[in-house]
């Protein structure tokens, strides 16, 4: 068979239709996916693009520079940055107005050439020892039983299609139940647990995707709920940028919904967050 040939345009692209095509691309779902991982911290010298600082929509523009390379700033009004300072602010790419590049807007500012100290956590014990989820799964199959796993996701969420999706051909072996509650109030997640805990499960699973409102999650009463669960709990939470400290506190953790119980899976990943855990 003959080589592939690298593809090619029949004519001369201009710079401009070049460059389209590429945001074209990047505005599918790799630009999705890393806009989803942020706010990102990014450290850099402060540089106007006009001495003026004109506001249009209540933000002005300028650049954050490194070293041998700048990126477009989006700022609030709110937040007053000076020529020539370092910072570190906390930013999450949005497309530029024009079609062209992007531009980073402008969250929080953290400090002048410091990252933000990490506040002393110190998590609940868990009531038991950890559970070989993958193993009881397993277990379960070769007994001939149906799993059954309560599934713990957003009101209008998708995710569950991923868990199944997942599981290919084997998602007729396993009783899924859906459980929808607010995942941005703790309140209510704490109380869907513990009502899944009385329910005729051997699994509970709270999953949820990326993007904004994670770290709500991320409350002593989801914490203290987790901790005391009597049954095997994992948690699917975000993307793998994305560390929980309630991860810290499940059996298993992932940074997606993995296969469950089939011979060509794998296991969902013990806590391997950035911060040690506290003891």
């Amino acid at each position: 068979m003959r080589p592939q040939e690298p593809l090619q345009s029949p004519f001369p692209l201009t710079p401009d239709q070049l460059l389209q095509a590429l945001q074209s691309l990047l505005n599918g779902e790799a630009f999705r996916r890393f806009r989803e991982e942020g706010p990102y911290l990014v450290q850099g010298t402060y540089a106007n693009s006009s001495p003026e600082r004109r506001l249009y929509g209540g933000f002005y523009y300028g650049e954050l520079k490194g070293d041998g390379t700048s990126i477009s700033l989006k700022v609030p009004s709110r937040i007053p940055l000076e020529e020539g300072r370092t910072y570190v602010l906390s930013v999450s790419p949005e497309l530029a107005r024009n079609g062209k590049g992007f531009v980073f807007q402008v969250h929080d500012l953290h400090g002048e050439g410091q990252a933000p100290a990490t506040p002393e956590v110190r998590l609940p014990r868990k009531s038991r020892g950890r559970v070989d989820v993958q193993g009881l799964l397993m277990d379960l199959l070769r007994k001939g039983e149906t799993p059954s796993i309560a599934l713990i996701l957003g009101e209008s969420a998708i995710v569950d299609r991923d868990v199944e999706a997942s599981l290919g051909e084997s998602r007729s072996r396993y009783r899924m139940d859906k459980r929808p509650v607010n995942l941005t109030d703790p309140s209510a997640v704490a109380e869907a647990i513990a009502q899944a805990v009385g329910g005729p499960y051997h699994l509970l699973a709270l999953i949820r995707g990326g993007g904004e409102g994670l770290q709500t999650l991320d409350h002593p009463k989801v914490w203290e709920t987790v901790a005391s669960c009597p049954k095997p709990i994992v948690v699917a939470l975000g993307h793998a940028a994305n560390t929980l400290w309630v991860e810290a506190l499940a059996d298993q953790a992932s940074p997606r919904p993995p296969p469950w119980g089939t011979s060509s899976s794998k296991p969902w990943r013990q806590w391997k967050g950035k911060r040690k855990p506290p003891s």
